[in-house]
């Protein structure tokens, strides 16, 4: 990987810990580290004809990432040099079979691994022994972009079904986008007990609902699709309160809501709240109390001079609730919220 980085930035040994990247220069808050024009995974067009065959069954994505690498190494469509980096990550294998002694998750663990390495093995057709496809599958868990957690063999399969019913939507009207995404959230929501709600790929499933009612001009639905994730899915995704990502959420967040009283009031129609209504919210304590969240947070995520602070100033802002005579009260406000957001069901 070295030759590809920039000069800046380089691979050391970490001792215990395997191999990292390091910098040797400021990077601004913001700023990109460096951009990767060729992934090493994410090569659809190596796997599509397996996954045809596995319809309606989709892979979990690890599997799928794994496959995408013994792919591209039987098309000869990854180098020595790329094989290397990724078989240089430091595999856990042995700790995973040593753990797995104690019983538990930690037992569902290790046999999810192995499940899963033999359908990578049997599915991509490699040449490259069984054994070593364990070892990929016990490297770092670089393919997922969402935090999972352990698997369970249960887990696996509402993961599975939840997949397959999320790639359906990409050719479908919105009526059925809408009955697709619904029924996944179902499927979730029915085994809420043991798939945490910020487990993948439940948040990206809501994320898709919530840009779909977005689209449909529901509103309320979509507010509190985006508040729960503000609440539940961000704080553990991504626990560092100034992460980028969840300060670009909250921004949305915030145009939601600005949206939302604007339909309020146009229409004079309280019925647009929907099932918020009844929690009796003072939104413009709301507006300010998001407005100074995110300004707080701007500098460390972003940097003051960034085309994201531009955007955010450019923004117009509501007025302050003094302005109409109510008392500014964001903890009380935003316990509000957050009761909504537990309360009000998928």
């Amino acid at each position: 990987m070295s030759e590809r980085l920039p000069s800046s930035i380089y691979t050391s040994q970490i001792p215990g810990k395997g191999r990292g990247l390091f910098t040797s220069k400021e990077i601004d808050a913001g700023g990109s580290v460096f951009l990767v024009d060729r992934p090493l995974a994410r090569y659809h067009k190596y796997e599509c004809k397996i996954l045809g065959q596995l319809s309606p069954k989709i892979a979990p994505s690890l599997v799928r990432v794994v496959m995408q690498l013994l792919l591209r190494r039987k098309a000869n469509a990854l180098s020595d040099s790329e094989w290397g980096d990724f078989l240089g990550l430091l595999d856990h294998s042995d700790d995973l079979k040593k753990d797995s002694s104690k019983g538990g998750i930690a037992h569902d663990r290790w046999q999810d691994v192995q499940l899963m390495s033999q359908a990578a093995h049997r599915y991509s057709g490699t040449t490259e022994s069984p054994n070593l496809v364990l070892s990929m599958m016990a490297r770092p868990d670089v393919p997922t972009t969402s935090k999972k957690g352990p698997s369970s063999a249960k887990m696996l399969e509402i993961e599975a079904e939840g997949e397959r019913l999320q790639a359906s939507v990409e050719n479908a009207t919105s009526v059925e986008k809408l009955k697709l995404l619904d029924q996944a959230m179902s499927l979730f929501v029915s085994y809420k007990d043991i798939f945490p709600i910020w487990r993948y790929p439940w948040p990206s499933i809501r994320d898709e609902l919530r840009l779909l009612h977005w689209s449909l001009d529901n509103w309320s639905i979509a507010t509190v699709h985006a508040l729960k994730e503000y609440f539940f899915i961000e704080p553990v995704l991504y626990p560092v309160p100034w992460h980028p990502i969840r300060i670009q959420r909250l921004f949305v967040l915030l145009k939601l809501i600005y949206e939302l009283q604007y339909q309020v009031f146009a229409s004079d129609d309280n019925e647009v709240e929907g099932d918020l209504k009844s929690y009796y919210i003072n939104w413009l304590s709301v507006n300010k109390g998001l407005e100074q969240e995110i300004e707080a947070a701007i500098p460390k995520a972003f940097g003051t001079d960034s085309s994201f602070a531009e955007e955010y100033k450019r923004l117009p802002k509501s007025e302050p609730p003094e302005h109409y005579g109510l008392r500014m009260d964001w903890p009380g406000e935003r316990a509000k919220l957050r009761k909504a957001a537990e309360e009000i069901a998928d």
